[in-house]
């Protein structure tokens, strides 16, 4: 039951309601109008200015929202379909996204992707090159040792997938015989993954050969430690064929050489042939002051000269 008490209805308020002095009531009428709709409410262009200076703003962010996250799907989709082995459609598709991220934001990654996808076709030649393409593109790791970088870095991950491509072209040179040339194609591998070894306490070069048995006992998950020991295998036993190549052929050789000797060149002629001993001894005489007044000659000579006769003139 309301009470009778005259208490002001501006103190008796429920939580969160305004405080203040009594509301003129032409100001609650003219409110009541404007909410009801029967009275337009009037804004200042100065106002809505800013507003219209956004709306660029707007749509480039919205542009830019779109082109991130359509490339992220197109990218899982031809994921998805390299997962599958359907090669050729993803291919087909890290072919689009090199041309669209050509000028973007990690433009190094398409490269890799479809370098990737070349080199699991077999087509080697393409996909070294697209994959030392990504290598120029991504960013570059830290470096944690001297000689040593992050193993789980970008480049490396880069790293890693040429030095596979290398080394498969490499294979392929050794088993049609050319070892000589499959050596150079597993050395440049070594050289590109041997940075991206896990980093051992003791310090080392990137190039030492005892690196990958010097690492701790314990397994590694680091991709580029299997890899450059089984590289480095190859190569030992491709220079190992190709010495015993260079051997036989040497062995052949001199097999050719003794089944057709070459003849012997004919002597020559003494042109002292037949002169008695008094003419011998007096052209040893004549020949022997020839070679004084020589040595009188060109010591004369070097009196005359400046500076030391031994030495730059």
């Amino acid at each position: 039951m309301p009470s009778n008490d005259n208490i002001p209805e501006e103190d008796l308020l429920p939580f969160g309601a305004l405080q203040g002095g009594p509301v003129d009531a032409s100001l609650r009428e003219r409110l009541g109008q404007a909410t009801s709709g029967k009275q337009k409410v009037q804004r200042s262009p100065r106002a809505l200015r800013p507003l219209w200076f956004s709306i660029p703003i707007l749509v480039i962010v919205l542009m830019i929202a779109g082109y991130l996250i359509g490339l992220r799907l197109w990218s899982q989709s031809s994921l998805k379909q390299w997962q599958a082995s359907d090669y050729e459609t993803a291919q087909a598709g890290y072919e689009g996204q090199r041309t669209w991220t050509g000028i973007g934001i990690e433009a190094w990654v398409a490269h890799y992707n479809l370098g990737t996808t070349l080199v699991r076709q077999d087509r080697l030649d393409e996909g070294v090159e697209e994959l030392r393409a990504a290598f120029e593109l991504v960013p570059k790791a830290r470096e944690v040792q001297p000689g040593r970088l992050e193993p789980f870095s970008y480049e490396c991950r880069v790293r890693v997938n040429l030095a596979i491509g290398l080394e498969i072209q490499g294979d392929k040179l050794r088993s049609s015989g050319s070892t000589g040339n499959a050596v150079s194609f597993y050395q440049e591998a070594q050289d590109t993954i041997s940075p991206c070894q896990t980093a051992s306490g003791s310090s080392g070069q990137s190039g030492d050969q005892n690196q990958s048995s010097g690492q701790s006992g314990s397994e590694s998950n680091n991709p580029a430690d299997e890899n450059k020991e089984r590289v480095e295998e190859k190569k030992q036993q491709s220079e190992e064929e190709s010495e015993g190549q260079s051997g036989t052929q040497d062995q052949q050789q001199q097999q050719d050489q003794q089944a057709d000797p070459t003849p012997t060149p004919s002597p020559t002629e003494n042109p002292y042939e037949g002169e008695d001993e008094e003419q011998k001894e007096r052209r040893e005489q004549l020949q022997e002051q020839n070679k004084e007044r020589e040595r009188d000659r060109r010591d004369s000579q070097d009196g005359r000269r400046d500076g030391n006769p031994n030495g730059a003139w």
